[in-house]
């Protein structure tokens, strides 16, 4: 078909994948290419679209002031639209800043640089992605956290923000980590899962996570 016509057919080409993406993945374009949606793809895939954005972001602008760099700040939250991976994803500043947490109880045991660091957040309701009794390690700090009770006793609060359906309470530790929080956890975790052991660190290990260790 020579050149020309080689040339045309790239950028017809090149103008529908543009568009059809477009259509797929932003709504805004998809609102203004509507008339022509029989020949454009039919599913779409919207970036996430968070309606407590502009809160998340005016929160962590001020977290970045709170917790200076070199501290680290634990969050016990495992919800769809508010967790540290979103915090991290909204601001990759907060990276460094993020003490991460142990999500899953049968996949990852209890990480404890969370009650180690110098700030913590939690939320009321406690927020979860799954059930409750699969995220023990989500539920159980945040209850001491929230009632002051055990470890959660060493800390005193700092600022409460209203997300509506819930609220984020940055709390920052009084008194110094000590190893017994982790031993009296170890315990209170043992009355569901009986093998977990606390490694002596950094962790309270499942069986598997035993296993692994001890390998190394």
């Amino acid at each position: 078909i020579g050149r020309y016509g080689q040339g045309v057919t790239t950028a017809v080409v090149a103008i529908f994948a543009f568009v059809g993406f477009a259509s797929a993945f932003s709504p805004h374009a998809a609102e203004k290419i509507e008339p022509f949606e029989r020949v454009l793809p039919q599913v779409k895939a919207f970036p996430l679209q968070l309606s407590i954005y502009p809160q998340l972001m005016s929160m962590i602008g001020e977290l970045k002031n709170i917790v200076k760099p070199g501290q680290k700040l634990g969050v016990f939250a495992s919800g769809e639209t508010f967790n540290d991976a979103l915090i991290d994803a909204a601001d990759p500043e907060m990276h460094d800043r993020l003490a991460w947490i142990a999500h899953i109880d049968g996949r990852d045991g209890f990480w404890l640089d969370a009650i180690m660091a110098p700030y913590v957040m939690v939320t009321d309701p406690v927020l979860y992605h799954v059930r409750p009794d699969g995220q023990r390690v989500i539920g159980i700090p945040a209850k001491h956290l929230l009632e002051k009770t055990a470890f959660g006793a060493d800390y005193e609060t700092v600022k409460t923000y209203d997300f509506g359906q819930f609220k984020a309470i940055l709390l920052r530790r009084v008194k110094p980590y000590r190893a017994e929080e982790a031993m009296d956890l170890t315990r209170e975790f043992q009355q569901y899962y009986p093998e977990w052991k606390y490694d002596g660190n950094r962790f309270i290990l499942t069986k598997v996570g035993q296993d692994l260790q001890a390998r190394q």
